[in-house]
């Protein structure tokens, strides 16, 4: 990807996070960043489930209605691979709203092939319209291969818009070639995650749970403890001060 302020200027390669539904495979969730994988992008894909999407697609430019992505609020239970969620930041998620968090085993991807299979679905679709898209090839004068960095025209924002539209796609147009329904799913039924969302909303135990917005992001950002000095409030390794904090008189110490 390029640079917003001078296209000219390469800023690396973009990180794709994406939350899905197991019963639908309707992706209810996206971050694309430029983090390497870690817990802040998976912090801000699990936001992004429980956000609505209106407001998210309407901030790309992206007209849609409720109809369109109605994947809003938290789950019952979160999967992962050992990863992002596995450790004490999720537990604090888990705790306030009472979310059982599991983890597949190591080198072992086909255990949540749900999630693998979405980046190969949407890399498929967003391929032919991509430049500076990453092959096989070897890169650099040395090897006589092109250099894939130089073709990049698309900056970060313009990306994420291709994808949420390629996301839209999957989830309104896309029809499930391997999808395994169970038994009380109507025969007549088509295969497709939006279809099968609303189906599953309507006639399922429908755990989908949509606290404020700003509460699920206030749980999944870091818990620790702070530090009350005369310099201000001290976490992380910086100050912070407040009017509360002014006005009780936290930084003043008797000698």
């Amino acid at each position: 990807l390029v640079s917003e302020q001078d296209r000219e200027l390469i800023i690396g390669r973009p990180t794709i996070y994406f939350v899905g539904d197991v019963f639908s495979r309707l992706i209810s969730g996206v971050y694309v960043g430029l983090e390497n994988p870690s817990w802040v992008s998976a912090m801000e894909a699990l936001a992004n489930a429980a956000c609505d999407k209106v407001e998210y697609c309407k901030k790309f430019g992206i007209e849609i209605t409720a109809d369109e992505w109605p994947a809003v609020g938290l789950p019952e239970v979160i999967i992962g691979d050992k990863g992002e969620i596995l450790g004490r930041h999720i537990e604090v998620l888990s705790q306030s709203f009472h979310i059982d968090i599991e983890n597949t085993p190591a080198y072992r991807p086909d255990w949540k092939g749900i999630v693998e299979r979405y980046f190969r679905t949407i890399q498929a679709k967003l391929k032919p319209f991509l430049e500076g898209y990453v092959t096989k090839n070897p890169i650099g004068k040395k090897r006589h291969g092109n250099d894939y960095r130089l073709d990049g025209v698309l900056t970060l924002r313009e990306f994420t818009q291709m994808v949420i539209k390629a996301l839209l796609y999957h989830n309104n147009d896309h029809l499930l070639s391997s999808y395994d329904p169970d038994a009380d799913i109507p025969e007549t039924l088509p295969h497709n995650p939006l279809k099968l969302w609303n189906w599953g909303i309507e006639n399922r135990t429908g755990r989908l749970r949509r606290p404020p917005e700003k509460l699920v992001k206030v749980n999944l950002l870091p818990h620790t403890k702070a530090t009350i000095t005369e310099h201000g409030v001290k976490l992380f390794g910086c100050y912070y001060t407040c009017q509360e904090a002014v006005q009780m008189g936290w930084f003043e110490r008797n000698y």
